[in-house]
């Protein structure tokens, strides 16, 4: 298993004690850099300068994810998601990431047993030309978890997208936070569809993003659950 370091900008400078071996996940350009034109174009270029300093650390890359919805049946919308897919597009052309990180984004309302079927549909539509672009370059999407209850609506568009280049990226923070089932059960649910991993803590009330150990994840039934 392999660790990667999230570097925003505010926090670029600990890399300077990070071990040569860690890989670096580019924060995001979902709570910042998304305000203006000229704040994603500052976020992606300090990124670019951070790589070229970093050539030997592989990097992966989390994209844009406020107020996007790929399945939106208004068309003024889905443009607006597209444009920003088309944004994250040319940034995996300039910094060329192994994983671009994507929120799931299943409305409470569709990850329902008796709806998924009908957002998978919609889902599978919107990423299918936009992953052959992706894959392209050499990037692996991973889908991440963030309000999703449980992992039936991911395991659903992942098997409907089999052949393409993508994945599931399991924060675990987000599944100690917002639903019922333990991080080990989406482990065990998703299995080999699980590319990538979002490693923090909480006490199962919040998205705190602690260190692991300050919070209540029970991280040794978790990664006892991988080892199986």
């Amino acid at each position: 298993m392999r660790h990667a370091l999230c570097v925003y900008p505010e926090t670029a400078e600990s890399l300077a004690s990070a071990p040569g071996e860690f890989d670096l996940e580019l924060q995001s350009f979902g709570l910042r850099g998304v305000r203006s034109p000229g704040d994603w174009r500052q976020r992606a270029a300090f990124y670019a300068a951070l790589a070229r300093r970093h050539p030997d650390r592989r990097r992966h890359l989390h994209g844009p994810f406020l107020d996007l919805s790929y399945t939106s049946w208004d068309h003024l919308i889905l443009e607006a998601t597209r444009r920003r897919v088309r944004d994250t597009l040319k940034l995996c052309r300039r910094l060329r990431p192994e994983h671009l990180v994507l929120h799931l984004r299943c409305p409470a309302y569709f990850c329902r047993p008796e709806r998924v079927e009908s957002w998978v549909r919609a889902a599978r539509d919107f990423w299918e030309p936009w992953l052959e672009r992706f894959a392209a370059l050499g990037v692996t999407v991973a889908f991440e978890n963030v309000e999703e209850s449980d992992p039936a609506p991911a395991v659903a568009l992942l098997d409907s997208l089999r052949g393409y280049p993508c994945g599931f990226c399991l924060d675990v923070g987000h599944a100690h936070a917002f639903t019922s089932l333990p991080p080990r059960a989406w482990v065990e649910r998703l299995g080999p569809r699980i590319v990538h991993l979002h490693v923090h803590d909480n006490a199962g009330d919040d998205d705190r993003h602690l260190a692991p150990g300050e919070g209540s994840t029970d991280f040794a039934e978790l990664y006892g659950a991988f080892r199986r």
